[in-house]
């Protein structure tokens, strides 16, 4: 009798598990959906995250029970953790500006490239035009309108000869016969194997076209970055210095920060290679930085949904090699535009110029000639940038009145800089 009672127990235990687990299978399949996240590290050493779990500990302890013994205990643990953090703040912020302060450029960027590397965001639908876009299709089908109007060809005029020249010389080259290549190329020291391929052969063809535009001392001393012993530092010292010693000698003086509007994406092809040809670029390069750019297309995908290939007729690739030494030569000749190209400050595509007053004028007087220089420059950026096909971003380019005199807050003597229509908004 008790064998049968012990036997039916087992039985009735089996089921109950089994009907469990068919509930649990239930509720995952129609309520439960599960993400897969990546684990995060804690950058809290092992010491401190022990003490905030004990603190944890004891303040839970003291919320069931209310003892005054707990309490005390918990007062003084939490004081001892804030210190231990209060020392590990300061203690990581000393390393992080001995690193800043490294004499050596290559370990500041290092640090700081650290600081603007965002972590992209999942998202599951975007708004546009007050319109809410849900599912996968949608997403797609509006991201693909989106580059593809990003990446239109620009509008090329026949009235103006810079356009017809490089539209000319691109169908020209690009037009040329497999011989004709094979040929240049074979007299050439720009020669790879059959297995540099990929980032290799472009860093391969990138060492050559350096050398030659080392040779030929096409970029200008204004650009830093993209090249070699000129880093953002460099550039950053040199205009601090500038501006430094104008306001030793000047009341005031102005700096006007111009940002380009999708500066890499907006690279024109036709106009790159133009004016490679105007500097005497051998055939062999032009022919690979045709091929490189020619027949470029890109495809958009989500949740495993793949948008149609987008035509991409201008810009420079994401995340390649070439594409910044491409936009900064293709602008080798920015700072010969203005009045003052010794002022020009470019850090690939950012571009900044000091303003600085004549120390015979009077204040109002300072004010009316750097109004009058700025909206001159300002109009020859624009007509390069039109001329280029490089259109700036009006809403970001701004100008800021570093000053050492209370009368620079005067706002009537203020200069003011007007382009394209639009004013350039001014920073105290």
């Amino acid at each position: 009798m008790q064998q049968e009672n012990v036997k039916t127990t087992t039985i009735d235990e089996f089921e109950w598990f089994t009907s469990f687990q068919q509930l649990l299978q239930s509720i995952k399949t129609r309520v439960t959906i599960f993400h897969t996240t990546k684990q995060q590290r804690s950058t809290l050493s092992p010491s401190i995250r022990a003490m905030l779990e004990h603190k944890q500990y004891l303040q839970n302890k003291y919320r069931h029970n209310k003892l005054e013994e707990d309490r005390v205990r918990l007062r003084l643990w939490n004081k001892l953790a804030q210190y231990e953090l209060d020392s590990f703040r300061q203690n990581k912020w000393s390393i992080f500006i001995s690193q800043v302060a490294f004499p050596n450029p290559k370990r500041f960027w290092q640090t700081v490239k650290c600081l603007n590397k965002n972590k992209s965001s999942n998202f599951s639908a975007f708004t546009e035009n007050d319109h809410i876009y849900k599912t996968p299709d949608e997403i797609i089908n509006t991201l693909h309108e989106h580059f593809s109007n990003r990446f239109t060809a620009p509008n090329l005029s026949i009235n103006n000869t810079t356009n017809v020249l490089a539209s000319n010389l691109w169908d020209k080259l690009s037009n040329s016969s497999q011989h004709d290549i094979e040929l240049v190329c074979e007299n050439s020291d720009l020669k790879f194997t059959t297995h540099d391929i990929n980032k290799i052969y472009e860093k391969l063809f990138l060492l050559k076209f350096d050398k030659w535009i080392q040779v030929n001392n096409i970029l200008p001393y204004q650009q830093s970055d993209s090249r070699q012993h000129l880093s953002t530092l460099t550039r950053v010292n040199h205009i601090t210095e500038q501006l430094t010693q104008s306001l030793n000698h000047n009341s005031f003086s102005v700096i006007v920060y111009v940002d380009f509007l999708q500066a890499f994406d907006m690279l024109w092809h036709h106009g790159f290679i133009l004016k490679l040809y105007q500097l005497n670029c051998p055939y062999e390069y032009l022919f690979w930085i045709i091929n490189y750019f020619k027949d470029r297309t890109i495809t958009l995908g989500y949740r495993g949904h793949l948008s149609k290939q987008v035509k991409v007729p201008c810009g420079a690739p994401q995340g390649s090699y070439f594409g910044p030494k491409a936009y900064i030569v293709n602008h080798f000749d920015l700072p010969s535009i203005f009045d003052c190209p010794s002022e020009v400050h470019l850090h690939v595509d950012d571009l900044a110029i000091l303003y600085s007053s004549s120390i015979f004028l009077k204040y109002a007087q300072q004010a009316n000639e750097i109004e009058t220089r700025i909206n001159s420059d300002l109009l020859k950026l624009a007509n390069y940038a039109e001329s280029n096909h490089q259109p700036v971003n009006n809403k970001k380019t701004e100008f800021v009145i570093y000053h050492n005199s209370s009368n620079s807050k005067n706002s009537n003597y203020l200069p003011r800089a007007i382009y394209s229509a639009t004013k350039v908004f001014h920073i105290f």
